[in-house]
């Protein structure tokens, strides 16, 4: 079963706070929290599945690769490897994790958005409200936007069009005023 997609779009103050602590990426710093338990509404009896989010930064790593490119992206793949098991493999894995969904696929479309803030700007409510525009932007935008995406990667696709939203402030206690 493929792991559904959670996008984070992060304001550039929040990425760089990120990086000074050592990690490569937003969803990086998330991984940790990715693996939840499954409970039975009915009966609030934990179901024996655990699901696994896939966070992607949007920014960096969240992009799907259009068709023009993929075929490149997936032939490297095969030339990289001398053993036919390694080389089926990685092209069974490249081919999960980058090949744009198709209309019917839902967990290989993003279920989620969370929405990361630094507390260090100096607005962090007209920060975030620029970047769910800009979410906003691309989801319902009629023609294919490239806001969050390079020319050669697909747009995001989103599972509904009320996408779910979580919203953080990323809080430095060391570096950030506690007034604020």
């Amino acid at each position: 079963m493929e792991n559904p997609l959670v996008a984070i779009i992060a304001s550039t103050a929040a990425e760089s706070r990120i990086r000074d602590r050592g990690f490569n990426s937003i969803s990086h710093l998330l991984q940790p929290f990715s693996t939840h338990s499954v409970t039975d509404p009915a009966t609030s009896q934990q179901v024996p599945t655990r699901i696994t989010l896939d966070f992607r930064d949007l920014n960096k790593e969240g992009h799907l690769l259009t068709l023009s490119v993929l075929p490149h992206v997936l032939h490297e793949l095969l030339r990289s490897k001398s053993e036919l098991a390694d080389a089926l493999s990685s092209f069974s894995n490249g081919l999960r994790r980058w090949a744009e969904p198709v209309e019917q696929e839902t967990f290989r479309t993003y279920l989620a958005c969370v929405f990361i803030v630094a507390g260090c700007e100096e607005s962090p409510l007209s920060e975030l409200s620029k970047l769910v525009q800009m979410q906003h932007t691309q989801q319902h935008s009629s023609v294919d936007s490239k806001v969050l995406t390079p020319s050669h990667c697909a747009p995001p696709k989103w599972t509904s069009p009320n996408t779910l939203k979580h919203y953080f402030l990323l809080h430095d206690i060391a570096g950030d005023d506690e007034a604020r």
